[in-house]
């Protein structure tokens, strides 16, 4: 379990070991022993403190490996260790942040449901005390240690998150699945005691939670949320903290990102570019559309393979290039501004751009449309312009 959390976020390592604390120490003082440090070196040693170490140890191997466990160091040349609530990759109390990330983890992809229990077994609980009626929040057979260890976890990772300011991305919560999980199994049962009530609404919420995770069935994420039109449907960005008008990771809540991947894939799959081939796109597309990856951030580029036609982070072997990728601003290109253009490139257009009116700016300037396609999946389209400068015009 401490794999799939610390490989899911590097911070899972501490829902991890906040986990393990308790569990080792209650657990180990329950052992024989008037000695406590002897009792917990029994307990530990040596088959639990080699199981327990196995998640850090990956964790400390991928990040001496990869260099790629730094918290933001890289980009702001400052140690991550410092108190700034006005800044970046850092620890601070900014309200804007800690509200934005609670919400993320209160209602985000029926997240809201998981509260709603939580609070329904409270006041049930209270509600049946009034009536001089028994109600055990925790069943008799439960083990104390993984109930505190789930309690302690949770609240460690809870304000982590709200005072590590970083990127607004969803899947920097994606931890608090598990104790979400936990509550609503644990919340059920405890408010509705007819079996077949209970295992219904299991798998009401069961199926709820795997719908979302590849379309937006959740209302909650469209409310007051920035949007972005991918053609048929809305991709939303599940925070009011920060909105950008480009996809990127703050727009990664579930599997409905991937199927805008899935357009470019279709898109260079039909073009089969050569090597030589040249390729345009407005704006920040170039950043949304990843159709290289992100030459600025990452050394992980993506290539093309023209001999199986698909899209590699492999970048040698037969058939295997670097499509040549340029970008320019709308304001730019519907300017007097001269622009350094390929002189026969690929225009590509997201749904909710005006293609024709970039084509007229491209017209302009000497070009003219030999070929255009749209490629489409359930989310949204595309549309590629084959551009060739005809001589005339100002490029």
């Amino acid at each position: 379990m401490s794999l799939l959390l610390i490989f899911s976020k590097e911070t899972g390592i501490l829902f991890a070991a906040s986990f393990l604390v308790p569990v080792i120490l209650i657990r180990a003082g329950k052992t024989e022993g008037t000695h406590y440090l002897v009792k917990i070196r029994r307990y530990l040693l040596p088959k639990r403190l080699l199981l327990y170490s196995v998640g850090p140890l990956a964790l400390l191997c991928y990040s001496l490996f990869s260099e790629g466990l730094t918290f933001g160091e890289a980009t702001t040349n400052q140690t991550p260790f410092r108190w700034d609530s006005d800044g970046i990759h850092c620890f601070g109390a900014n309200i804007d942040y800690i509200s934005a990330r609670l919400a993320q983890a209160i209602y985000m992809d029926f997240f809201w449901i998981t509260t709603i229990l939580f609070v329904a077994v409270i006041c049930v609980y209270f509600f049946r005390r009034s009536r001089n009626k028994v109600m055990e929040l925790t069943d008799k057979s439960a083990d104390s240690a993984v109930i505190a260890g789930i309690v302690l976890s949770s609240l460690v990772y809870l304000v982590f998150s709200c005072l590590f300011i970083t990127i607004m991305c969803p899947r920097y919560n994606v931890s608090f699945a598990l104790p979400a999980s936990v509550i609503s199994v644990w919340a059920i049962p405890h408010i509705w005691k007819k079996e077949a009530v209970v295992k219904i609404t299991m798998g009401g919420l069961i199926l709820l939670l795997l719908l979302q995770n590849y379309a937006n069935v959740d209302p909650s994420i469209s409310l007051g949320h920035h949007k972005l039109d991918l053609g048929y449907q809305y991709i939303y960005t599940p925070t009011k903290y920060a909105n950008e008008n480009y996809l990127n990771e703050m727009y990664v809540y579930n599997r409905t990102y991937a199927y805008a991947e899935d357009l470019l894939d279709q898109a260079m799959e039909k073009i089969n570019p050569e090597e030589s081939d040249n390729f345009l796109t407005v704006d920040a597309d170039w950043y949304e559309l990843y159709l290289i990856g992100d030459p600025i951030q990452t050394d992980h580029l993506i290539y093309w393979d023209s001999v199986d036609m698909r899209r590699t982070y492999v970048s040698t072997g037969e058939g295997i290039f670097l499509p040549k990728l340029s970008s320019v601003s709308s304001s730019d290109l519907h300017s007097d501004k001269e622009l350094k253009l390929a002189g026969d490139f690929y225009f590509i257009i997201s749904a909710r751009k005006d293609g024709d009116a970039y084509c007229a700016a491209l017209e302009a300037r000497g070009y003219a449309v030999t070929d255009s396609f749209t490629v489409k999946n359930y989310i949204g389209y595309l549309t590629v312009y084959h551009m060739v400068i005809t001589g005339s015009g100002d490029v």
